[in-house]
């Protein structure tokens, strides 16, 4: 199972220890311990969740992978339970550059899905309806916007 890692930014909101980056979609730097601010505390739990995501898997002889989620989904089951889940699922590789910096990128020969909604069959029919606009879109193809283009993945999310 691969971790999920959650950015609920936009472009404009992303800490300063993380930036858009040339060789994926997000560069996360190890941010200042001395910054106390709200988003630098949650670039630091994010890194630090990344670093050990990373060790565990060179330790584990393999690539390091993830799952990106974009938007969320909230499904009431019954009054008791509540499932909340991304929408869109897209895999993603964990890299450790030169700088120290994580590199997320989407993996290779990979593309986002949307989530199926698993024994729930009543949802079928506005999956169909989602997967279109996702589709028309270009949010599902092999090229699909950054997870943080929150503009570029609007009018799936605001279904």
């Amino acid at each position: 199972q691969r971790p999920v890692v959650a950015m609920m930014a936009d472009e404009d909101d992303v800490p300063a220890a993380a930036e858009p980056s040339r060789h994926g979609w997000v560069s996360l730097h190890r941010p200042d311990h001395d910054d106390r601010s709200p988003a630098a505390q949650a670039a630091c739990a994010a890194y630090a969740s990344l670093f050990s995501s990373h060790q565990e898997a060179l330790r584990e002889g393999r690539g390091a992978q993830l799952t990106v989620g974009v938007g969320l989904v909230r499904w009431r089951v019954d009054a008791s339970t509540v499932i909340d889940h991304p929408l869109v699922m897209m895999p993603a590789e964990l890299q450790l550059d030169a700088t120290g910096a994580y590199c997320v990128r989407m993996a290779d020969a990979s593309a986002p899905a949307l989530w199926t909604f698993p024994g729930v069959p009543r949802v079928a029919a506005a999956l169909k309806l989602l997967d279109e606009c996702a589709r028309a879109y270009g949010l599902l193809g092999s090229s699909p916007p950054p997870p943080t283009a929150k503009r570029a993945w609007e009018p799936l999310l605001q279904r």
